[in-house]
């Protein structure tokens, strides 16, 4: 990456200021300690105390691209629109979406003139936002889950309408619907109606295990913490609240007995809004511990069987603030 002006102005007036942070090499390895610009921001110096106490000269090259603009934004003179322009394009180097657009928002307001430029700079980031947002509609329905694509899709659509990605939505929103239309709640093979009751009670014990298991889970409050005993707790009531699903997915459809189909389609119903629970408040936890890719599975998962449920659209839209926002 090439050195600017502004930010080696910036660092050769303040290089002497330190500041303790946690940085991130290309190689994986973390350090941790204060950290002082030298050089006009071509080399950064770790004075590291984690996990061995000892100096480190840095080329920029060897952060990664987050690790660097958090280096270079700690220490920037916020009131300088080109200092902040600089910030934002490295933001958006890093994959920093929102922040890239919220530094130039703020050039705009301090550099009026820069407006034509500022605006030319969001529209290249939203294509950027909206074509990583198709690539993981794509990824979706190649995992045949045809519901998350529809919910990236009509992100794009939504959020994202004068993008190039949003002109490519429509053929792959063809396919995702037609794929969608199957029915997910029933499986290619049913059991016979005579070993219905069977399943039944297979249904109804897993469901029981995974209530307790989630038990262990709720706080007194109500809410579901996310310390790591708990998370495996709720990973344990997924597990076999999944198992209970895949064995209700096998009942019967052609029902003649009413009260046994009554009670399939209970089952059906209970089982399904259970694991979608239990994922969406996993996906909720894994938010807090700002695991996202993590989360986005059990979204993903939960949007397969409930794509309409209110809540998981609420988390999706979270999930994907976290992702613009570089998390």
């Amino acid at each position: 990456m090439k050195l600017v002006t502004s930010l080696c102005l910036i660092f050769a007036l303040c290089s002497a200021a330190l500041s303790a942070q946690t940085i991130q090499l290309r190689t994986g390895v973390i350090l941790v300690g204060d950290v002082e610009i030298q050089e006009g921001g071509a080399k950064i110096l770790v004075h590291v105390r984690y996990p061995k106490v000892q100096d480190v000269i840095l080329d920029r090259k060897d952060l990664t691209p987050k690790s660097l603009y958090s280096v270079f934004e700690k220490k920037a003179d916020r009131s300088d629109a080109k200092i902040l322009w600089d910030i934002a394009m490295l933001a958006k180097d890093a994959r920093m979406y929102g922040n890239a657009i919220s530094d130039l928002l703020a050039v705009a307001k301090l550099a009026p003139k820069k407006k034509h430029d500022v605006e030319l700079a969001i529209k290249e980031i939203r294509e950027l936002i909206a074509s990583d947002l198709l690539q993981a509609a794509r990824d979706a329905l190649a995992k045949e889950n045809p519901r998350a694509t529809l919910v990236y899709l009509h992100t794009i659509r939504e959020l994202y309408s004068e993008t190039k990605a949003a002109k490519e939505t429509r053929k792959l929103m063809t396919l995702a619907h037609d794929r969608a239309g199957k029915r997910v709640d029933i499986a290619e093979k049913t059991v016979s109606p005579a070993k219905a009751p069977k399943v039944l009670s297979t249904v109804s014990e897993y469901r029981n295990k995974g209530d307790q298991s989630r038990k262990r889970v709720q706080a007194e409050n109500g809410k579901t913490p996310g310390g790591s005993k708990q998370r495996k707790a709720l990973d344990r009531a997924i597990k076999y609240y999944r198992k209970a699903w895949e064995a209700a997915r096998t009942l019967p459809v052609a029902i003649n007995d009413p009260k046994l189909r009554a009670e399939i389609q209970m089952a059906r119903t209970i089982t399904r809004k259970l694991l979608v629970d239990a994922l969406l408040n996993a996906a909720t936890v894994q938010l807090a511990r700002t695991s996202i890719n993590k989360a986005e599975e059990y979204c993903n998962e939960a949007c397969a069987l409930d794509p309409d449920n209110k809540k998981l659209r609420d988390v999706h839209k979270t999930i994907l603030e976290a992702k613009a926002y570089g998390f």
